[in-house]
């Protein structure tokens, strides 16, 4: 009984060593794919590490969950990119990047309501650096395409002016400025989130033109 328990014991150690040899190798085999720009190869192989190191019951390299994350939005795997930035979020690393990066494969998904409430989040989040300007510019132009909407409509009521009869100008202004009025508090939470960006200031110019 004791040989067969010790027999176990170096069978069980045996098979941690390979494991963790294997999440090792997987790794390396991943960045050298990463290096060659083999960016298919480089996301097989860094999951082959995680997995390893989970199998073994070890502490997973947050730094190879980022990398494989990283390929799959490169490779847009959208769905496995946020999953695995949402790994290396729960580890807390790299946490500005992580949040961005799930919103912009939330965007590639086609899904602008989840994109602005990711990046709303991230902006509450993380209000300085590098990382926290890329999202607040992202979601200052989601607020602008929303807004656009309503500016364009404003835009083309007031083409009908150029074959209406002059009774009719008013009526036709009035629905314009209805749609500059939807219009202007959007372009103005873009200006507050994004201060930097240029066109919003011309379409708040632009719609206070209109509505004097």
């Amino acid at each position: 009984m004791k040989k067969l328990f010790l027999t176990l014991a170096v069978a069980a150690i045996s098979m941690l060593s390979f494991a963790q040899e294997s999440a090792a190798d997987f790794k390396n085999a991943g960045n050298e794919a990463l290096r060659a720009k083999n960016i298919q190869g480089a996301l097989e192989n860094f999951e082959k590490a995680i997995s390893a190191w989970e199998a073994a019951g070890e502490e997973v390299e947050m730094a190879t969950v980022y990398n494989a994350a990283d390929c799959a939005r490169k490779l847009n795997e959208n769905d496995k990119a946020i999953e695995l930035f949402k790994k290396c979020e729960a580890g807390d690393y790299k946490t500005d990047y992580c949040a961005y990066y799930i919103a912009k494969a939330i965007e590639k998904k086609g899904d602008v309501e989840g994109t602005k409430a990711q990046l709303t989040s991230a902006m509450e989040k993380f209000t300085e650096g590098k990382v926290a300007s890329f999202i607040r510019k992202d979601l200052a132009k989601i607020y602008v395409n929303e807004a656009k909407v309503s500016y364009d409509k404003g835009s083309e009521i007031l083409k009908e002016v150029a074959s209406a009869k002059p009774e009719q100008y008013a009526e036709i202004q009035g629905r314009a400025k209805e749609e500059f009025k939807k219009a202007l508090p959007i372009f103005e939470k873009a200006g507050e989130i994004d201060p930097t960006n240029k066109n919003v200031s011309v379409f708040i110019n632009a719609i206070k033109d209109q509505l004097k």
